[in-house]
């Protein structure tokens, strides 16, 4: 165990701080509108004195993310003088929200730092620090819920690389209208593991019948390309494209077509490290709405009940869209 990194939200860039303030302002408002409401019914809150909790100052400038960030810098200095599990652990580094960019975005960089100065002294021949923070083989553990962690984790292409996270009954138990449990009562049966490693071999097993076909085929090229058509059905710094959804497979429209251009007319990667081909993305995105964008804003005002579609309201096994869906 070689070190402990918290990172904190700080601020975000520009692209994803204006999806923030959308969310958070709208959630800001919903609230305002609730409690006129429940006051012009006479159930307005109780005049106790207790206020109740605005999520929204979970966000970086504000007096509680501040709090936040030197309660934690100082209950870690108190763990480390008083515990010896802690003093005599891994190091531990905190990043607070003065330090600009999204938690999971500051590790990734830290990790690609310790990397880069790792490789930089192996090609020089200086000897490495006892306190090297990357080293080949070194597994990696990345806790956290987001979705993009697993994109973030294999852009990495680092071999032992996993996410821990709650199990999603767990994080919904309280959305449900049941209890949630106590983060204090969780035990190892709450939580799951994703070993990025097994879906970098089911890549390698999907695409192997390319190794042959393509000229200089290699593997990790392959991820790069998944995780750009992964940006393709939405991300927070884009909006995607408007016919393609994920819960109406998008992913696998596009994985599709990325294997029908790869084999028949690229011959080749549609990315190479920070740079994209344009003539073949050019190609994938015609690839991808000949034939189904049409059919997929006709299925769209036919599910929400447009009158303008004139579409028969038949059942799902004589619907003139059943099986393309």
């Amino acid at each position: 165990r070689k070190l402990l990194y918290l990172a904190i939200d700080g601020v975000a860039p520009r692209a994803k701080m204006n999806q923030q303030r959308s969310r958070r302002f709208r959630s800001s408002k919903e609230a305002e509108q609730l409690q006129a409401n429940l006051v012009a019914q006479g159930k307005g809150l109780s005049d106790d004195g207790t206020t109740t909790f605005d999520s929204n100052c979970i966000t970086p400038g504000t007096d509680f993310m501040l709090k936040l960030s030197l309660a934690l810098s100082k209950w870690v200095e108190y763990k480390q003088k008083t515990d010896p599990v802690w003093k005599y652990g891994p190091d531990v580094v905190v990043s607070g929200p003065d330090v600009p960019g999204e938690g999971e975005h500051k590790v990734m960089d830290f990790i690609r730092d310790e990397k880069a100065a790792y490789m930089e002294r192996e090609a020089n021949g200086t000897p490495h620090p006892e306190n090297s923070h990357w080293e080949p083989n070194l597994k990696h553990i990345l806790y956290g819920l987001d979705a993009d962690l697993i994109m973030l984790g294999l852009v990495t292409h680092e071999p032992n690389f996993m996410l821990l996270r709650e199990k999603m009954s767990v994080v919904m138990s309280g959305r449900r209208g049941g209890k949630k449990k106590d983060v204090l009562d969780y035990d190892i049966f709450d939580f799951e593991v994703l070993e990025l490693q097994l879906l970098r071999e089911l890549f390698q097993v999907q695409f192997k019948k390319f190794a042959d076909r393509i000229p200089g085929y290699d593997k990790e090229r392959v991820i790069d390309d998944f995780v750009f058509l992964c940006m393709l059905v939405g991300n927070d710094f884009l909006p995607h494209a408007p016919h393609l959804e994920i819960d109406n497979g998008a992913l696998n429209l596009l994985l599709g077509s990325y294997m029908d251009l790869m084999m028949d007319d690229w011959n080749g990667f549609l990315t190479n490290k920070e740079k994209i081909h344009p003539e073949r993305l050019e190609s994938l995105l015609y690839h991808t709405s000949r034939g189904f964008e049409e059919e997929h804003f006709k299925r769209r005002g036919y599910e929400e009940n447009s009158p303008g579609w004139q579409l028969p309201s038949t059942n799902s096994e004589t619907d003139a869209f059943h099986g393309i869906w």
